[in-house]
Formats: C-alpha cells, sequence, structure tokens
C-alpha cells in the first residue's frame, strides 16, 4: 500500500513540474516595412467638398517615393472611381489629396499605392480607408 501511495505522489510531483506556463504576447498592428516611417489617411465627407488625403513619410535615405490616391464609389455594378492624384518625388515625405462630391448614404473607399526607394532597395504599399457618407 505505501509503494502505491507513493507512485501516486510521485506521478503527481512529476505531471505538475511538466506543465508549461506561457503568456499571450498582444497583438501588434505595427507594419514591419524597411523603408517607409509612416502612412497615415482620411477621409472626410462635406458634400461636394468630400476630400480624400493621404500622407507617406519615408525613413532617412529614401531618394525617391511615388505614390496615387484613387477614390472608388460602390455602386450596384461594382466600385468606379471618382477621382486620383498621383505624384513623384525626390525626398522623404510626399501627401496626395482627391476633391470629389460625395452622395448620402453611399460608400466610398480610398486607395493609396506608393512606392518607396532607398538604399536601391523598392519596397511597395497599399492603404485602403472605407468609409459611407
Amino acid at each position: 500500500m505505501k509503494k502505491i501511495c507513493a507512485l501516486i505522489l510521485a506521478s503527481i510531483l512529476l505531471l505538475s513540474c511538466c506543465v508549461s506556463v506561457g503568456a499571450a504576447l498582444p497583438e501588434t498592428n505595427m507594419p514591419l516595412w524597411d523603408n517607409i516611417i509612416s502612412m497615415p489617411m482620411t477621409l472626410a465627407f462635406n458634400g461636394t467638398n468630400s476630400t480624400a488625403s493621404a500622407t507617406i513619410t519615408g525613413k532617412s535615405g529614401v531618394t525617391c517615393i511615388t505614390g496615387t490616391l484613387t477614390v472608388y464609389e460602390k455602386t450596384s455594378t461594382g466600385w468606379v472611381s471618382v477621382g486620383s492624384d498621383s505624384d513623384t518625388v525626390e525626398t522623404r515625405s510626399m501627401s496626395l489629396s482627391v476633391t470629389f462630391a460625395a452622395k448620402s448614404n453611399v460608400e466610398y473607399k480610398a486607395v493609396f499605392n506608393v512606392s518607396v526607394t532607398r538604399n536601391g532597395l523598392i519596397e511597395t504599399e497599399t492603404r485602403t480607408v472605407n468609409k459611407t457618407c
């Protein structure tokens, strides 16, 4: 009987030592960019003066940024472009904006496509913001 109790206690001790403990890491929303520091975008509605705007800031050493900001309106047949702006700069930052006439209760989408060159490495990124007027 003593041997059985000793065997049970030894088993319990071994099992309790084998339990692994781990902490969950918080989710990160930070992209792992090589050439880009930030890419904020806004989509604001004010009737015929509605505006989509986007800015990109590159890391030190960026030699060229090419970008296009396009605004789309959702229709019964799909997404239709309502305006676009694009530019190429040889600096670390660029801002683009598109003014358009928004309709009430209609969904809009702003898409910001960029290509950023630093140390011969070209990095591309796309950001999208959806919002209903």
